[in-house]
């Protein structure tokens, strides 16, 4: 049995349940094919499930990084694992989970450039180039513009308030950082991550009451 079939059938089951009606760019990318290579996919899967680790570790995040550069290599065309592999190295960067390095700035870079070139209207890959100017340039400006480029390929993808959450809390602009945290856990209530970073704004805040809340 084609495994990607079956995703695409589990997911439309899961939509019809739950009565979500999905957009036309929404039933494209579940019946997509991100590979025609098993090998690949197994390998971003595996990697995918590192990123998806409560715990945002060093240890994670270079298992994460392991298993998408083999997805990549096993199949260079693989735009969807480009882009995570993008993502991973950003975050590795911003977080010191992943050294630092003008290298993995570069990857985080040319992954996302690939992942576009191969896909432009892929929303991971446009998430993912502004993953890279947040969290290796820290250019906020041009960051922004393309996680709101994102969200007309990924409308109802918590990721993307995710990433504004945290570049408006870079730049000062609680309120704002604080309505897209609310919009992210209104999509992914249970989301471990989102709800440690949340606290962590209120305590920032000195908002203590509410932060245990979130904990």
């Amino acid at each position: 049995t084609d495994i990607f079939s079956v995703e695409s059938e589990v997911a439309k089951a899961i939509a019809d349940q739950l009565r979500a009606k999905l957009t036309g760019q929404e039933e494209q990318v579940i019946t997509a094919k991100p590979t025609d290579n098993p090998e690949a996919y197994d390998a971003y899967l595996r990697g995918l499930a590192y990123t998806l680790k409560a715990a945002n570790t060093p240890a994670n995040a270079f298992e994460a990084q392991k298993y998408l550069r083999e997805a990549v290599q096993l199949d260079p065309k693989f735009a969807l694992a480009w882009a995570l592999l993008s993502t991973t190295d950003a975050v590795g960067y911003i977080t010191l989970t992943l050294q630092p390095t003008a290298a993995l700035r570069e990857e985080a870079r040319q992954a996302a450039e690939t992942a576009l070139t191969l896909q432009p209207k892929l929303g991971e890959a446009v998430l993912a180039k502004g993953g890279y100017y947040y969290a290796c340039l820290k250019d906020y400006d041009t960051a922004v513009r393309y996680f709101e480029q994102a969200r007309q390929f990924l409308p109802n993808s918590s990721l993307i308030p995710e990433s504004l959450a945290y570049v408006t809390r870079r730049r000062g602009q609680w309120d704002k950082s604080e309505a897209y945290f609310n919009e992210v856990e209104r999509l992914d209530p249970r989301n471990v991550n989102v709800l440690t970073q949340h606290a962590l704004s209120y305590m920032s805040l000195r908002r203590f009451p509410e932060a245990l809340r979130k904990l």
